[in-house]
């Protein structure tokens, strides 16, 4: 203890100069200073054995919690080798058969989902081949009716002039030349 509060109570001992915190150069014989002797009543030296308390404690608070987290961490690991050993999944394997489960059912939502797209699109392209078909029947009709309209404007034309022949036909004959001329 002496010996310990000799080392506080000097500065620039061999200690710092080891640990590097001398000034960098040329290698120099350390020096030591003495802190100035206690004063009778020995406040000096109770400083200094105030400051080596408090960094004890500090350094015993430190390695307590240390045990203390070592502890947790072996429980812990105690706990999920007890769960091994007892045939019980650990919590990351529960986890992993959860999320496993999840996936299993995701899986099979995708098939059927595949499987209804399978036959939408089944549908879709038998749709779109009668839509093809009613296509090409809707211009066979087309063309059917273009040639029908045809044939009747045809039939109204001839049908207009076996008229106007029918009225010259009957109208008196002094009128008759006139019409024939307008009809021509």
């Amino acid at each position: 203890m002496r010996f310990a509060l000799w080392d506080v109570l000097t500065v620039g001992g061999p200690e710092r100069a080891d640990r590097g915190s001398a000034p960098p150069g040329p290698a120099r014989a350390p020096e030591r200073e003495v802190l100035p002797a206690t004063t009778g009543d020995g406040r000096l030296e109770s400083e200094a054995l105030a400051i080596m308390a408090g960094e004890f404690r500090r350094l015993r608070e430190q390695e307590q919690s240390l045990h203390r987290r070592q502890a947790e961490s072996l429980e812990s690991v105690a706990e999920a080798l007890a769960r091994l050993a007892d045939g019980r999944p650990a919590a990351g394997q529960e986890a992993v058969a959860r999320l496993r489960a999840e996936l299993e059912a995701h899986e099979a939502g995708r098939e059927a989902l595949e499987d209804e797209l399978r036959g939408l699109r089944q549908a879709q392209s038998r749709a779109a081949a009668e839509l093809d078909a009613a296509r090409a029947e809707l211009a066979d009709a087309q063309a059917r009716a273009d040639r029908a309209t045809r044939r009747l404007e045809s039939m109204q034309g001839k049908l207009k002039r076996a008229r106007d022949e029918l009225a010259v036909a009957r109208a008196p004959w002094w009128r008759r030349r006139r019409a024939r001329a307008t009809l021509g």
